[in-house]
C-alpha cells in the first residue's frame, strides 16, 4: 500500500508541471504487476523529468582580450584581483599567505555592531576606557556624537577610538565581541583569518587575501558601509563649535580610478608595522562591472594605492565583460 501511495506521488509530482507536460508519462496500473514496479518506473520517469528541468544559467567570467599580458608588478607581498559577478580571478600574487590586515579589521568590526541593530541617531561620548593609541583620534572625551557619526569615523578616519566606542555601544564585552567576530568570520567561509581585537592594532588580526574579498563582499553589500566607505570626507563639530574635516584614509577616491566611467563603490585600508600598508576596494569600470582588489603589504602607503590603481586599470584594460544578458 505504501508503496502504491509513493508512486502516485511521483506521478502527481510530474504531473503538476514541475516539468514540461510533454514529460508526463501515465502509468497504467493494471499492465504492472507490483506495487514495487509501479514505485521503480515512477521513479524512472521521475529523473527523466527532472534531467529535462531547464538549467540556471552559468555566469560567464570576463574573457582575456590581451592574453599575452601577464598582469602588473607590485609591491604588495599578496595581491588578488576577483570579478564580482562571476568570481573569476583576474589576478593572483601569494593570495593564500596569511597576514596581519590592521585596520581592515574595521570591516568586520562594523558587520557585527550592525548586527546588533542599534539605534544610529542614539547620542555617545567617548570615554576613557574607549581611547586607542594609534592612528587619529578624531573625537572629543565626553563630547557626544551620534552613533552613526561614531561610525562613520571608524571606517572614514580609521579611528580606533571610534570603534572602540561601537564595541561598546553593542553591548557585548569587547571578548564576546571579538568572539562574534571570529564566528562570522568562519561563517563568510574565511577559514584563515583570526581577529584578537576589533581595531586592527593586533598583530594578532590576520588573514589572506583570499579571504578579505569574502569579507569585502559582505560588507559592501550593507549600503551603510559602502555609502561610508567611499565617502571623501566627514564634517564634524567641536565641544566648541568648532567645524573639522575627517579625510578619508583610502585615496584613491580623489584619483583617476574614481573618475567618470570608473567609481570606486567602497573598500578600507589598513596599516600596523607588521602589516605592512594594505588596502581592499570594490572599484566598478564602464559596463557596470566591477572586481575586488586586495593588497596586503604593500611597503609604502603610496605602493598600497599605486598597487590597487594598477591592478584595477590593467584589469579593465585586458579584459572584456560579457553583456549581461548572455552571463
Amino acid at each position: 500500500m505504501i508503496a502504491r501511495y509513493i508512486a502516485q506521488i511521483l506521478l502527481t509530482l510530474a504531473a503538476a508541471q514541475i516539468v514540461p507536460a510533454d514529460t508526463i508519462v501515465f502509468i497504467e496500473t493494471g499492465s504492472v504487476s507490483s506495487a514495487s514496479e509501479q514505485v521503480a518506473q515512477a521513479l524512472e520517469i521521475f529523473k527523466a523529468s527532472v534531467s529535462r528541468l531547464p538549467k540556471a544559467q552559468e555566469i560567464q567570467p570576463p574573457r582575456k582580450v590581451d592574453p599575452e599580458s601577464l598582469g602588473v608588478v607590485v609591491a604588495a607581498s599578496s595581491a588578488l584581483v576577483v570579478d564580482n559577478r562571476s568570481n573569476a580571478e583576474l589576478f593572483e600574487k601569494r593570495s593564500f599567505e596569511v597576514r596581519p590586515i590592521g585596520s581592515i579589521t574595521k570591516l568586520m568590526t562594523t558587520l557585527v555592531f550592525l548586527e546588533t541593530n542599534p539605534a544610529l541617531d542614539f547620542m555617545a561620548a567617548p570615554q576613557e576606557s574607549d581611547i586607542r593609541e594609534g592612528g587619529k583620534q578624531n573625537l572629543y572625551l565626553n563630547n557626544p556624537v551620534k552613533l552613526e557619526t561614531v561610525l562613520q569615523t571608524s571606517l572614514i578616519g580609521s579611528d580606533n577610538t571610534a570603534a572602540m566606542i561601537l564595541v561598546r555601544a553593542s553591548g557585548k564585552s569587547e571578548q564576546s565581541f571579538v568572539a562574534r567576530m571570529n564566528e562570522l568570520a568562519q561563517e563568510l567561509g574565511m577559514s584563515n583569518t583570526r581577529f584578537e581585537d576589533p581595531t586592527g592594532l593586533s598583530a594578532g588580526n590576520v588573514s589572506t587575501a583570499q579571504d578579505i574579498v569574502l569579507l569585502l563582499r559582505k560588507a559592501l553589500a550593507n549600503p551603510i558601509i559602502s555609502q561610508t566607505t567611499r565617502t571623501r570626507d566627514l564634517l564634524l563639530t567641536g565641544p566648541a563649535g568648532n567645524q573639522y574635516k575627517v579625510r578619508n584614509t583610502n585615496e584613491l577616491l580623489d584619483s583617476f580610478i574614481n573618475e567618470p566611467p570608473n567609481r570606486i563603490l567602497g573598500g578600507k585600508t589598513g596599516y600596523i608595522s607588521e602589516a605592512g600598508y594594505c588596502l581592499a576596494a570594490e572599484v566598478q569600470n564602464a559596463t557596470g562591472d566591477s572586481v575586488f582588489v586586495v593588497v596586503l603589504g604593500s611597503t609604502t602607503n603610496f605602493d598600497r594605492f599605486q598597487d590597487v590603481k594598477s591592478l584595477a586599470a590593467w584589469s579593465f584594460l585586458v579584459f572584456e565583460w560579457p553583456q549581461k544578458s548572455d552571463s
